[in-house]
């Protein structure tokens, strides 16, 4: 990082924007080509060769979650719900902040191939009634087939690619995304999650674990629909 980047960045953080979007834009404007992160592959959670790598560039992320945002905007209305029910893949981190980036409320899920969680599944998808569904390319057809023809399935891989453009920063006090507690004694219920809860919440954990910026990178075996993946694999990468 040049010093030119180190004091943008150094001014960005300070400036602290409100929502993960709005960080993306900043880093993929800063750090450009630099990577954000590395993906290993796994054939269990991702379907792909195992310890096979894929990384992807601030810029590339943020034109990914662009691609994203721009399809969901022009499918959804603000305030929809959509579920991403993906394998742990670089696209369900394209999946989630674009429909963050799109004002709509995600719906971080898993599959149905993960097994014995058939039925909380349903249970949630029919709490929240989401609009669409995004996915990767291996879990298109299993996933069509387990939802029916009542609700439309994009595998984020087969998005075209979108024009740059502007988007505004969403409202802090809206929310993000919901977030279902486990439903092992009930039935699953969602927690309303704002850009504000999500941004502090992130920050809290890079204090929390002494991340220094440029330093230090965050290694996580998490799935992504968990708490702690999702809070430190997405959330705390950007803040």
């Amino acid at each position: 990082m040049t010093v030119d980047q180190e004091t943008a960045s150094v001014a960005r953080a300070t400036q602290q924007p409100a929502t993960l979007p709005a960080l993306l834009a900043g880093w993929a404007e800063t750090l450009g080509d630099q990577r954000a992160f590395t993906f290993l592959g796994d054939p269990g959670y991702a379907g792909e060769p195992d310890g096979v790598s894929r990384s992807w560039s601030w810029r590339e992320l943020d034109a990914r979650v662009s691609t994203v945002a721009t399809m969901l905007a022009g499918r959804m209305n603000p305030g929809e719900r959509v579920a991403v029910l993906a394998s742990q893949k670089p696209e369900y981190l394209a999946g989630f902040l674009g429909a963050l980036r799109a004002g709509v409320i995600a719906v971080p899920l898993f599959t149905p191939r993960l097994p014995g969680h058939t039925g909380r599944l349903r249970a949630v998808l029919g709490d929240c009634r989401p609009a669409l569904a995004l996915t990767t390319r291996v879990d298109q057809h299993a996933l069509t087939e387990f939802l029916g023809p009542y609700l439309g399935v994009v595998a984020v891989e087969d998005i075209p690619a979108a024009p740059s453009r502007d988007w505004p920063e969403a409202d802090p006090h809206s929310v993000a995304y919901l977030r279902y507690q486990s439903g092992s004694a009930r039935a699953p219920a969602a927690v309303r999650v704002t850009h504000t809860d999500l941004v502090a919440n992130a920050r809290a954990s890079i204090e929390a674990h002494a991340v220094v910026d440029g330093r230090l990178a965050t290694v996580d075996w998490q799935p992504l629909f968990h708490d702690l993946g999702l809070v430190l694999s997405i959330e705390g990468e950007l803040s």
